[in-house]
């Protein structure tokens, strides 16, 4: 179990599941989740990524699973900023301290409204993070690969 877990947040199903993971490995009521949500700058100007709108989906999907957790508010707290992601979760993390970073394996860029494939992502922070990285895959993706196996 962890002290403090940071969880980069895109609004793909693979950034929930693993929001939702991340809720069940804090170790105990005094620990800390963060949740970064990175909005992307595409060819030097900022994606109309931060609608207020788009933020409030999130957050009420995010304590919609954190309550189902038991995690209470003030256990959680949520960021946002501007520019690459990769640069800005491993920076976060260092600054924080965070024990793990939990990432869904695959997302999609919802925020940037460009449907980038977040995959390089998750593979660049787990190379460059100063902490554990747990990269998690989205239910679609866990349950295709099991059918995919099964005869």
């Amino acid at each position: 179990m962890y002290r403090s877990i940071l969880v980069p947040m895109d609004g793909s199903e693979g950034a929930f599941c693993a929001f939702e993971l991340a809720c069940h490995l804090l170790r105990d009521d005094s620990s800390h989740l963060m949740a970064l949500i990175v909005d992307e700058t595409k060819g030097g100007k900022h994606a109309p990524s931060t609608e207020r709108h788009d933020i409030d989906h999130m957050r009420q999907q995010m304590d919609r699973l954190a309550t189902q957790a038991g995690v209470r508010d003030d256990n959680i707290s949520i960021e946002i900023s501007r520019g690459d992601p990769v640069e800005h979760i491993v920076r976060e993390a260092g600054k924080t301290g965070v024990d793990a970073i939990v990432m869904g394996s695959r997302g999609l860029s919802n925020l940037a409204g460009h449907g980038q494939q977040m995959g390089g992502v998750s593979h660049r922070v787990s190379h460059r993070a100063p902490c554990s990285v747990l990269t998690v895959h989205g239910a679609r993706q866990a349950h295709s690969s099991h059918r995919s196996h099964s005869i």
